[in-house]
């Protein structure tokens, strides 16, 4: 995942000046890459951020070429399961940041959340080699997705705010 900046992009160019005041960091999606077989996923800063449903749904569609509705993996009961960037993901809460903590979904808790939308289909969590895992590869998938752009995410706010002068 990469952060890169979009000199043609007007929203771009408010959220940098807005950024400055706020310290709040969004990202919107701009495009996949391949490069020596690797896939990036590069955004740029704006004033809100797609939504992980979104994200999801393009990386499955352009990346793994896949045609599944992944409506049953990202929604329960017309409600995203999965914790999007908000205005106050950097404030305190309980004397720490809620960064990382106010983004991560556990598996357990994502598994309740879903479960009930695939009637006659059993998924559950097993350990396999010492490691929890889902038995469904699709949500396996995006939950390791998930992990990965949280970090993105507080990674590139954590950076922002070092290197802030």
């Amino acid at each position: 995942m990469r952060l890169e900046t979009n000199e043609e992009s007007k929203d771009e160019e408010v959220a940098r000046n807005n950024n400055k005041d706020t310290k709040v960091k969004h990202y919107k999606f701009n495009r996949f890459e391949e490069k020596d077989g690797v896939t990036r996923i590069v955004f740029n800063l704006s004033d809100s951020s797609t939504s992980k449903a979104d994200l999801f749904k393009s990386l499955f569609k352009v990346v793994f070429k896949s045609k599944e509705n992944l409506d049953n993996y990202l929604f329960a009961d017309d409600k995203p399961v999965f914790n999007d960037l908000t205005d106050d993901y950097d404030k305190v809460q309980d004397g720490s940041v809620k960064g990382i903590g106010a983004l991560r979904v556990n598996r357990k808790t994502l598994l309740n959340k879903v479960k009930k939308n695939f009637k006659g289909i059993k998924i559950e969590i097993i350990n396999k080699n010492g490691q929890e895992r889902f038995t469904d590869d699709t949500i396996e998938t995006i939950f390791t997705i998930d992990q990965k752009l949280n970090s993105f995410y507080i990674g590139n706010d954590s950076d922002y705010f070092i290197h802030k002068t």
